[in-house]
């Protein structure tokens, strides 16, 4: 049986991401993070900002980080996309004739 995988928004200085970076013997992750969990545990965690990966050694993660970093990617292309509103002319202010 397989395990359900969830992808959630994290951050870096989360605990559970932490002790992950301990266990892949790398530093913790900085700032905004994409995180996979699989069986109610964090397996593998990709840092937007930079696209650096953490994950369980000991659990085949890495289709995970490659699709982390398939998200981090769009997350980022849509943070850095400039807005292409619609752009419509403010009303021109009236003069008042003075009351009298």
């Amino acid at each position: 049986m397989s395990d359900q995988i969830v992808i959630r928004n994290g951050n870096g200085t989360e605990l559970e991401l932490v002790r992950l970076a301990a266990l892949d013997s790398q530093k913790a992750l900085d700032g905004h993070v994409l995180v996979a969990e699989a069986g109610g545990r964090a397996r593998a965690a990709v840092a937007v900002d930079n696209g650096r990966a953490v994950s369980d050694p000991f659990y085949a993660s890495a289709p995970l980080v490659d699709m982390l970093r398939l998200q981090a990617e769009q997350v980022e292309r849509d943070v850095n996309r400039p807005r292409s509103g619609l752009k419509l002319p403010l009303p021109r202010r009236q003069r008042l004739a003075p009351v009298r």
